[in-house]
């Protein structure tokens, strides 16, 4: 058995990328998976530094086109907020269910359940259905089938990467991602 983050007493979940508002709201990218672990009844840190008696609650969560943006109960203005800019998200890995492990796992690339999955930008845009991954030195690749058209389906390569702000709904067997500048332009 290859050792994991759950190794580790706390897994870090997203990273605060810049404050969003005047109440202390944060805009964060979560790892692949992570935003489906996003809820007011969790217990959050921040790191570095670890400071394992001072927890976080989530009090507000909203999705933006830019990120998820959270707001916690004992961050309640933009210096506290400034003061978080770059640092993780964590949850202890012990508050975690086997089914959550699981989910973070597979986003990791030790599962493969996303395959049959639909792909749709952010923008609403059906880019396609993933049909295989492909496992590089830099990070996993999905392979995804373009819907049909008049010249038939065009496959796009879409490397999980963290940019993309993964969003994943298992219920409608969809994801959706932030495509970045140019990303359609290279797979044609």
């Amino acid at each position: 058995m290859s050792k994991t983050e759950f190794d580790t007493p706390f897994v870090r979940i997203a990273t605060v990328l810049k404050t969003k508002g005047i109440e202390g709201e944060l805009l964060v990218r979560t790892v692949p998976g992570a935003s489906l672990l996003i809820d007011d009844r969790r217990v959050y840190y921040l790191a570095p530094p670890l400071l394992e008696h001072k927890t976080l609650h989530l009090c507000q969560a909203d999705a933006t086109a830019q990120g998820l943006k959270l707001r916690f109960t004992e961050i309640s203005d933009r210096q506290k907020a400034h003061e978080a800019l770059g640092r993780a998200v964590l949850l202890k890995s012990d508050d975690l269910s086997d089914a959550e492990r699981v989910l973070l796992a597979d986003e990791h690339g030790e599962q493969f359940p996303e395959c049959g999955y639909e792909v749709f930008s952010d923008e609403g845009i059906l880019l396609g259905t993933i049909t295989d991954r492909l496992e590089t030195g830099a990070n996993l690749v999905w392979v995804v089938a373009g819907p049909e058209s008049d010249k038939g389906a065009e496959e796009i390569l879409l490397p999980v990467i963290a940019d993309l702000q993964i969003q994943r709904d298992d219920e409608r067997g969809r994801v959706t991602v932030h495509v970045l500048e140019g990303l359609l332009e290279v797979n044609r």
